[in-house]
C-alpha cells in the first residue's frame, strides 16, 4: 500500500487523460520548482509590505545622456538638495562622467551624469545594463544636430541591452525658455518617437536652468519604475 500511495503521488496527466509516472529525480525537480515559485511569492509580499509601511527606500539607477551641450548637468544641479533657495550653479563640459544623488518621494535616485562628447559616448552603453531608467536631455533649439540626436538615441535604443529590456525613458526637450525652441510634439516628430514600442517613454518640456517643467518629468520616471519595481 505504501509503494502504491508514493507511486501515485508521482504520477500526473498526459496529452489523453491517462496518469504519467515521473522518476524520483524528476517529482524531486517538480517540487523544488514549486517551493521556488512559493518563495518568491512570499518574497514580494513581504518587500510590497515593507514598502508601504516604509521600511524599505526603493533606489534606482538612471544614466543620463544627450549631446554636449544639451545641458545635462545643469538639469542635475536643480534636483540637488538645497536650502530652500534656489542656486544658479554654473556648469562645466563633463569630463567622462559623474555621479549625483537626489531622492525623489520615495526613490532615491543614482544619476550618472554622461559627457555628451563624441570621444566619451562610447562609455554610455557601459552602465545601460545596471540602469532602471534613462533620461534623455535634448538641446531643443540646436535645429541643425536633431538629425544627430535620432542617430544616437536610435543607436541607444538598438544596443543588447536596452533593446530586450523594459528600461524607462524620459526626454526632456530642455531650454524651452528660448523663441526659437522646438516644442515636445515636434521632437518627438523629428526622433520619430511614436515608433518606440514595448516600453515605457515620455517626453517634457523643460528649463534646466530655472528648473521649469523638471520635476514633474521625474515624477512621471518615478512612478515609471516605480511600477515595475512592484511589477517585478
Amino acid at each position: 500500500m505504501g509503494a502504491a500511495a508514493s507511486v501515485k503521488k508521482n504520477e500526473g496527466n498526459n496529452a489523453t487523460g491517462g496518469p504519467v509516472k515521473m522518476t524520483p529525480k524528476e517529482a524531486e525537480g517538480v517540487k523544488k520548482s514549486n517551493l521556488k515559485v512559493k518563495r518568491k511569492k512570499r518574497e514580494s509580499f513581504v518587500m510590497t509590505m515593507a514598502r508601504a509601511f516604509g521600511f524599505v527606500k526603493d533606489k534606482a539607477s538612471v544614466i543620463v545622456i544627450g549631446l554636449d551641450n544639451s545641458g545635462k548637468t545643469t538639469l542635475l544641479n536643480c534636483l540637488k538638495p538645497t536650502d530652500g533657495s534656489h542656486q544658479f550653479l554654473e556648469s562645466t563640459p563633463t569630463i567622462g562622467f559623474t555621479m549625483e544623488h537626489f531622492r525623489r518621494g520615495k526613490l532615491d535616485f543614482k544619476c550618472f551624469d554622461m559627457s555628451g562628447q563624441g570621444k566619451y559616448r562610447s562609455l554610455w552603453e557601459t552602465y545601460y545594463k545596471d540602469a532602471q531608467g534613462i533620461i534623455w536631455v535634448i538641446d531643443s533649439t540646436d535645429h541643425f544636430r536633431m538629425c544627430e540626436v535620432k542617430d544616437e538615441l536610435d543607436t541607444t535604443l538598438n544596443h543588447p541591452d536596452i533593446k530586450d529590456s523594459d528600461i524607462s525613458i524620459l526626454l526632456f526637450a530642455n531650454k524651452m525658455d528660448l523663441p526659437d525652441a522646438l516644442t515636445p510634439n515636434e521632437c518627438m516628430e523629428q526622433l520619430e518617437l511614436e515608433k518606440i514600442r514595448h516600453r515605457d517613454w515620455h517626453i517634457s518640456a523643460c528649463n534646466a536652468f530655472t528648473g521649469d517643467g523638471v520635476v514633474e518629468g521625474i515624477d512621471w520616471l518615478s512612478r515609471s519604475i516605480a511600477k515595475r519595481q512592484n511589477n517585478s
